[in-house]
């Protein structure tokens, strides 16, 4: 594909994701079931995820953090949204960690988890029925007794 084809479609939106960089982090591959016994997953809950700043193209870009991967070996991978370009077009990534191209930006508060569920909400209150304005309740008329 030229270059002047790849820039029309970015600019009209349809541009496939952008190429992972040269200089950064080295990307894991899914697993697979020959790939031996499957990696813990720990996910943090959506309000308080922890993030990693990543080297791509010559920047450090934001990262926000999803899941981490950790595998029966030793190893350990992070799944990242993160925008590549600096052009608002997020991917979602799993990156090996530790690498050169790799650094923490923050830790969350929250404890991840692993396993099926969900984080407790809070109860939003619901509000009370609003009143109608301008109605009063018909006074009852006097007790002639």
């Amino acid at each position: 594909m030229t270059e002047d084809r790849a820039r029309r479609l970015r600019d009209t939106g349809f541009a496939p994701a952008p190429a992972d960089p040269p200089d950064g982090p080295e990307v894991a591959r899914p697993w697979r079931p020959e790939d031996g016994p499957a990696p813990t997953v720990w996910r943090w809950p959506p309000a308080d995820r922890p993030a990693l700043l990543v080297r791509a193209h010559g920047h450090w870009r934001y990262a926000v953090v999803g899941a981490r991967h950790d595998y029966p070996d030793g190893r350990r991978a992070y799944q990242v949204t993160v925008d590549l370009t600096g052009r608002a077009e997020t991917v979602a990534r799993t990156y090996w960690w530790p690498h050169p191209a790799l650094r923490v930006a923050h830790t969350g508060r929250a404890q991840p988890m692993t396993g099926p569920g969900s984080w407790p909400t809070r109860e939003i209150p619901r509000p009370l029925r609003p009143q109608r304005r301008g109605t009063t309740a018909a006074a009852e008329p006097p007790d002639p007794h």
